[in-house]
């Protein structure tokens, strides 16, 4: 894994994240006789994650969250491999200074619908293996705090 961070003044950062997978396990049954090595299903062998928050003055608060997972085996016996796929998710939402109880904003997840594919894990057990993922959504909220701690 490599992660690096980078501080930009106090109002931002950004954040990088790589991890690499190289799982294989040998199968000792295989119909054929032969002890060969497969890849782990259902493990990205990259994983590449961005991070970009952003806050001004306890105002507004900016997030902007960006991922891509490489392709990957699906089964077993490794004949089913998924495309590499990316996400991308966006949220803004009010600050403490505009109220001290009441914070509203937006989300917008799979921007761009850039994930087409879900679930992969619970479908590999019935041989359906690409479930069509959420559309690109966007959602507003309100979200106030009864009690509020005093500072």
């Amino acid at each position: 894994n490599i992660t690096a961070e980078l501080n930009i003044k106090k109002s931002s950062f950004i954040r990088f994240l790589y991890e690499w997978s190289h799982f294989t396990y040998r199968d000792f049954n295989s119909p054929t006789g032969q002890k060969t090595d497969f890849f782990q299903p259902l493990i990205p062998e990259h994983r590449i994650s961005l991070f970009y928050d952003y806050a001004y003055k306890s105002w507004f608060f900016c997030s902007l969250r960006g991922s891509y997972l490489s392709p990957m085996f699906l089964n077993d016996a490794n004949t089913v491999k998924s495309p590499g796929q990316g996400n991308i998710s966006l949220q803004m939402n009010s600050g403490s200074n505009i109220s001290k109880s009441l914070t509203f904003g937006f989300q917008h997840h799979n921007l761009f619908h850039l994930t087409r594919y879900s679930n992969f894990r619970a479908n590999a057990a019935g041989n359906r293996y690409f479930e069509a993922a959420s559309p690109p959504n966007l959602s507003v909220f309100i979200q106030y705090q009864l009690n509020k701690k005093k500072e």
